[in-house]
């Protein structure tokens, strides 16, 4: 039964080294490469102080994960009762902390989703410049619009009293909100379903078109999240599953040691 527990509380926290390690990875990789995280940060309006701060806590909560899992595995080896009282304090902590952040989340989820949707809209209406631009706020439009076919923050209406709609009188949308026919990675080279077609469509105020994506960006993330919620479900309840498994098999082990 001993050699049992301390395998199966060996098995928990080598998973949680292992998602301890690659949250780190995954912060460190932000921190160094990751122009894609960048560039989408800046399209919904977080400033460069937000992202590396985000990118900070991630990498924290990496090491505090990797750490936590060494405790785990050297209580199981050792029997170090403190070390499994430490652990299951810890771990015991981290779920309270993480049903407040979910709670908060759900209290606050309206608030939450008209600030995100607003930024995405003020940035792309004071910051988006053209197809052909080069900056990080542009660019990013540029590759959303194309890759989930969608146009503006809430509609392609949001290019109303733009910069770009100051600066390109007649365009309406740029093409990157037009339907297309093909178009390359680097976004240079494109085909355009019918780009006159688009501009009048959108001038017109259409509700529906073959040349123009009426819907707007931030509903189009929001429908590509759903459609893999099951993925972060399920990722969500297996975290929490090996949590509640680590704080059982931990005061089993203690409870062992006073036998």
């Amino acid at each position: 039964m001993g050699d049992a527990l301390k395998f199966a509380m060996f098995g928990v926290n080598f998973l949680f080294l292992a998602m301890g390690a690659t949250m780190m990875g995954v912060g460190i990789w932000m921190a160094v490469d990751d122009v894609d995280a960048r560039e989408a940060m800046a399209m919904a309006g977080v400033n460069e102080d937000l992202y590396w701060t985000s990118v900070y806590f991630m990498i924290a909560t990496g090491v505090f994960v990797f750490v936590v899992s060494f405790l785990g595995i050297w209580g199981a080896i050792s029997g170090a009762k403190w070390a499994l009282f430490g652990y299951i304090g810890v771990i015991g902590l981290a779920i309270i902390v993480q049903l407040n952040v979910i709670i908060l989340t759900a209290i606050f989820w309206d608030s939450i989703d008209a600030g995100v949707e607003s930024n995405m809209k003020t940035t792309l209406q004071t910051c988006y410049v053209n197809e052909n631009a080069t900056d990080e706020t542009s660019v990013s439009w540029n590759e959303m619009q194309t890759d989930f076919k969608c146009c503006g923050s809430t509609s392609y209406k949001d290019y109303n009293g733009s910069i770009y709609d100051i600066n390109n009188p007649g365009m309406i949308v740029p093409w990157t909100c037009c339907v297309m026919k093909s178009v390359k990675e680097d976004y240079k080279e494109v085909d355009v379903y019918d780009r006159t077609k688009c501009s009048s469509d959108a001038k017109e105020g259409v509700t529906s078109s073959v040349a123009l994506h009426v819907q707007g960006c931030y509903p189009a993330m929001k429908d590509h999240l759903s459609e893999h919620s099951a993925i972060l479900i399920a990722l969500t309840c297996t975290f929490a599953i090996l949590e509640i498994s680590g704080i059982v098999i931990a005061f089993l082990l203690v409870r062992k040691g006073h036998d």
